[in-house]
C-alpha cells in the first residue's frame, strides 16, 4: 500500500501485541491532512552500520508539519552500495555524500565490481575528497535529476570551487547540524 511514504507511524517500531486498531478508512476519507510528496535521500556515510537507524531517526525527528515534502534517509556505507542504490531505487531524489566512506561494499557484488573495474585504479588512489567528488560525478551521470550535497570536514571552499563540483547543489561542513542538510534538501526539491 506504500503507507510508509505518507504515514510516519509506519516507521516506528512497536510491539505488535499492543498494536492500535487498524484504521479501515482510506487516508483520503479519514484524515483531512494535505498530501505531501514523498522521496528518499541516499546518505553515503562512513558511520558504522549500527548507527544508521539512529541517523535515519534523527532526520525523521526534523520533520515539520509545514514541510512541503516527506523524505526518508536511505543509508549506505560505500561507493559500490551508493551506485547500486541510485540504479535500483527510483524513489531517491537527493544524495548526501559524507567524506570518508568505503570504496567496496561489505556485500558480494561481482557484477557491479566488473562494471566498476575500469574505474578501480583511479578510485583506489583517490583521497576522501576526490573520491566523494568522483562519486558525485558518477551518480549525476547515471541519474542527472539527483540533487547532490557534499559534506566535508576540511577544504570546503576548495571543494566548492572545484569545476567537477559544479553539479553539486551545496557543499557543507560535515560537522554542521543535521537541520542544515534537512532544510537544504527540502529547499531544492
Amino acid at each position: 500500500t506504500a503507507n510508509y511514504k505518507h504515514d510516519p507511524k509506519e516507521w516506528q517500531s512497536t510491539d505488535l501485541s499492543l498494536a492500535e486498531p487498524v484504521d479501515i478508512l482510506p487516508s483520503s476519507l479519514g484524515d483531512a491532512a494535505t498530501f505531501r510528496p514523498y522521496f528518499e535521500m541516499l546518505a553515503v556515510t562512513p558511520a558504522p552500520a549500527a548507527r544508521w537507524p539512529h541517523i535515519a531517526a534523527e532526520f525523521r525527528r526534523l520533520r515539520r508539519p509545514e514541510d512541503a515534502f516527506i523524505y526518508e534517509a536511505v543509508m549506505v556505507g560505500s561507493l559500490e552500495d551508493a551506485v547500486c542504490a541510485a540504479v535500483l531505487n527510483p524513489n531517491i531524489a537527493a544524495v548526501a555524500i559524507y567524506e570518508g566512506f568505503a570504496l567496496r561494499s561489505r556485500h558480494d557484488a561481482p557484477i557491479l565490481r566488473s562494471v566498476l573495474a575500469t574505474q578501480q585504479p583511479l578510485l583506489g588512489k583517490a583521497d576522501e575528497a576526490d573520491m566523494a567528488l568522483r562519486l558525485a560525478v558518477g551518480l549525476k551521470a547515471i541519474r542527472p535529476e539527483l540533487d547532490i550535497y557534499l559534506l566535508s570536514d576540511r577544504r570546503v571552499e576548495q571543494l566548492a570551487g572545484d569545476p567537477r563540483a559544479a553539479m553539486i547543489r551545496r557543499v557543507m561542513y560535515q560537522v554542521e547540524d543535521p537541520l542544515e542538510l534537512h532544510l537544504s534538501v527540502l529547499e531544492w526539491i
